[in-house]
């Protein structure tokens, strides 16, 4: 059971790779999207000071970061539910090729799920990598709301596990996109042979 005081989950620390490891690829997918906090994801990601001091990083190192995060993001969401932002930003470009947004068949039903999976390898040895799973209450926003949340790592075992349902889902948003948007399937397939 989770609990309210003690499963808290800041998913922008959990963006951030071990030390050794770097961020190879991540895929969320939340209800609405807000463009600042989708921002901020990629920037922990590839920052080398503390998340607090992001705030405080010039320009110049900004758009170092988001250029090291090319290629490296999928964000799905709810279409219509990317959140239109009050003031314009330089850096928004970068981030809005990430975003994918879902409409279910039926049109009658939300997509909801809020689900992050990112897989880290080691900076000197690119065959050595983990996967990180995150499970969240909240969408991705800047609301100051409490985010409860499960996470879970795990390596490559060299045989199938029980990841089936979470690797049928990543096939499923691929489907939503084209060829050139979809998700790597070696990051698909990786993550059915991790425990």
């Amino acid at each position: 059971m989770i609990d309210a005081n003690e499963d808290i989950v800041n998913l922008g620390e959990q963006f951030v790779a071990p030390k050794g490891f770097e961020l190879e690829y991540a895929v969320s997918t939340t209800y609405n999207l807000d463009l600042n906090a989708l921002l901020l994801l990629p920037l922990a990601a590839f920052s080398d000071s503390e998340l607090d001091d992001i705030a405080e990083t010039g320009q110049i190192e900004k758009f170092r970061m988001l250029h090291k995060s090319k290629g490296k993001f999928k964000f799905y969401c709810q279409r219509g539910k990317t959140d239109v932002v009050s003031r314009n930003s330089k850096f928004y470009p970068f981030v809005d090729q990430y975003i994918h947004e879902i409409i279910l068949e039926d049109g009658k039903r939300s997509f909801h799920p809020k689900v992050t999976v990112i897989r880290f390898s080691k900076i000197d040895d690119k065959k050595e990598f983990f996967y990180r799973i995150i499970i969240s209450s909240k969408n991705l926003s800047l609301s100051r709301n409490r985010e409860l949340g499960f996470v879970s790592e795990g390596r490559l075992e060299g045989k199938p596990t029980r990841n089936s349902s979470l690797t049928e889902f990543l096939l499923y948003l691929n489907s939503k996109a084209s060829q050139s948007e979809q998700i790597p399937l070696n990051f698909i397939n990786g993550l059915e042979k991790v425990r």
